[in-house]
């Protein structure tokens, strides 16, 4: 079936306090857990990773299709426990200062959640001058923006059941 993002997946993307993101790393997967954000009004997934981790960023780069499985809805406030994998094409965005403003705007805009505070109070921490003077390698963020472009999902959370199938129309 071909649709937009319905409303119940964005918010999965928006609340869900982690996820795993899949990269490949030549023809070998690579699969790290992440923070990620979503930005509603670009229908895009985001991922942020410090410079000082440049090799999944050129990694990413060379083969953009990748993967995020939102897999655990503790803390999220939503009910059920729906698993949703997102297939997308990833860009990314290096520059830091470009970045950090929309990171910062995101968030002052980001929907009211646990997740919202939890990052917000990361961001209290990371912006201390004691912080950014010893960990400036990784206060800095470069962004992979990723594009959904497949859905696969099981509303219920068994993924031992047969999945939904979605490609997203822009």
């Amino acid at each position: 079936m071909t649709a937009k993002i319905p409303e119940w997946i964005e918010e999965v993307f928006e609340r869900y306090l982690t996820a795993e993101f899949t990269y490949l790393d030549g023809e070998m997967p690579r699969t790290i857990a992440v923070l990620p954000y979503y930005d509603a009004k670009k229908k895009k997934i985001l991922i942020t990773t410090s410079p000082a981790f440049y090799k999944k960023v050129g990694c990413v780069k060379r083969n953009p299709k990748v993967c995020v499985l939102f897999s655990n809805s503790r803390y999220s406030g939503i009910g059920g426990n729906a698993v949703v994998l997102v297939q997308g094409i990833a860009k990314v965005n290096e520059n830091i200062e470009e970045n950090l403003h929309y990171l910062m705007n995101l968030m002052i805009n980001y929907r009211d959640c646990w997740k919202k505070r939890v990052l917000e109070k990361m961001a209290e921490e990371l912006m201390s001058p004691i912080v950014k003077w010893l960990m400036d390698w990784y206060v800095l963020r470069i962004v992979i923006e990723v594009k959904p472009k497949r859905l696969i999902f099981w509303r219920d959370g068994k993924i031992e059941n047969r999945p939904e199938v979605l490609e997203v129309v822009d």
